[in-house]
């Protein structure tokens, strides 16, 4: 379900409703929020918040690639205005956006701690700092169904790998169900964590981008067929750190 964030809470009782109604295929549903999209009334020419009742549909996938122009129109496709566009190696996109890698958007991007340093033995029973697990991550929805938690003095051993709202998580393996190099945003509303192996946590440089743009730029097409093309394994899919972080994502410019 693609629907705005303000709808967040709403969606998350519904699934745990479904689930504890009995509905196993609750499991299976997500959320994939967004911020507040607005749109120029052509009437009063005030802005507004985006409504789709009133007939206006944009596609988040036109937004990722053709972004908004100078008059607060999205900009026409590249077939119908090539003088608005340059070749990339992503393809097409707008004369005044900018490709980074990962590793370029990123004030730090790191990898879950080595396998010894944080094993189930370290877990605490009911109550600590929160453990970020692969399960956790799903495509654009962070899954707090199940929790695991470990010492406050033993997060401490481990600040590298501090997580806290806004951070970026990208799952380091996958199968078809839940593909490797899916992203989710760490919800702000929780309380820090660290995270574990087999999850990288990526922050975005401040002023350069924020940490839903990067996760839904990781979830779009563009990074999806690059992520595969770095893919190694058989039964379990893995991409590492280093080829995470030389994924490229298109950065529109900010008027």
């Amino acid at each position: 379900y693609v629907v705005g964030g303000e709808q967040r809470l709403h969606f998350s009782q519904l699934f745990k409703g479904l689930k504890m109604l009995g509905h196993d295929w609750a499991d299976e549903c997500s959320h994939v929020d967004f911020g507040l999209i607005l749109a120029q009334n052509d009437d009063t020419k005030k802005w507004e918040k985006f409504s789709t009742r009133r007939g206006r549909v944009v596609l988040l996938h036109d937004l990722l690639t053709r972004g908004i122009a100078a008059n607060g129109e999205l900009r026409p496709p590249q077939s119908q205005a090539p003088h608005l566009y340059k070749e990339s190696p992503l393809g097409w996109i707008p004369k005044d956006w900018e490709m980074l890698s990962v590793d370029q958007l990123s004030e730090s991007v790191v990898d879950g701690p080595f396998g010894s340093n944080l094993k189930t033995e370290h877990y605490a029973p009911l109550s600590g700092i929160r453990v970020v697990r692969l399960q956790n991550i799903g495509i654009g929805d962070y899954d707090d169904s199940e929790r695991a938690y470990v010492s406050e003095q033993k997060a401490h051993s481990l600040s590298r790998n501090k997580v806290v709202g806004a951070d970026v998580l990208v799952a380091a393996l996958g199968d078809d169900r839940y593909p490797v190099g899916r992203a989710c945003c760490y919800p702000s509303e929780l309380p820090p964590a660290v995270n574990k192996a087999d999850c990288f946590r990526l922050r975005p440089r401040s002023g350069l981008a924020i940490g839903s743009f990067v996760m839904r730029s990781l979830n779009g097409a563009s990074a999806r067929r690059q992520i595969r093309g770095f893919e190694q394994g058989v039964t379990m899919q893995r991409i590492n750190l280093g080829n995470l972080k030389r994924v490229m994502l298109t950065l529109p410019s900010v008027a």
